[in-house]
């Protein structure tokens, strides 16, 4: 059974430390992947069966009616399950909620294909975030 659960700031952070570390650092070698910006941003966790397997972040873009989801991750052996769609859509919801009018997000290249099945567009153009190309991407909500 799996559920869906927003933390705001580092309350109860280690769960979404768990997952970004074993996907980020372990997995995809990224060395600054945890950040200031994980103090006031909105943090959600997916688990299965008690134990995290999925996380993103949501935040203010700084834009008015703006916001910003980042640092998606799903352990290797949950994905294809539909976390990473539940996860999004679950964050779109709640930010909507909140008056969003536009969501970007920072989109590993190969995860574009990804996103865009989910609405979002390119909205800038490609570059390197430790060695790694991403790209930015935004939809209107």
């Amino acid at each position: 059974m799996e559920e869906l659960k927003f933390y705001q700031g580092k309350e109860n952070f280690a769960p979404s430390y768990r997952v970004r570390k074993a996907v980020f650092g372990v997995e995809q070698g990224f060395e600054h992947d945890f950040d200031e910006e994980d103090d006031t941003a909105e943090h959600l966790v997916v688990y299965k069966d008690g134990e995290p397997v999925a996380t993103a972040r949501c935040m203010p873009s700084g834009k008015p009616d703006g916001y910003y989801i980042g640092r998606v991750a799903v352990v290797r052996d949950e994905r294809q399950n539909g976390y990473g769609r539940k996860m999004i859509r679950a964050i779109e919801q709640r930010l909507a909620g909140k008056g969003a009018k536009r969501i970007e997000l920072y989109a590993e290249l190969y995860a574009r294909p990804f996103y865009e099945k989910l609405g979002y567009a390119v909205a800038g153009e490609v570059f390197l975030d430790e060695g790694c190309p991403h790209v930015l991407m935004a939809k209107e909500v």
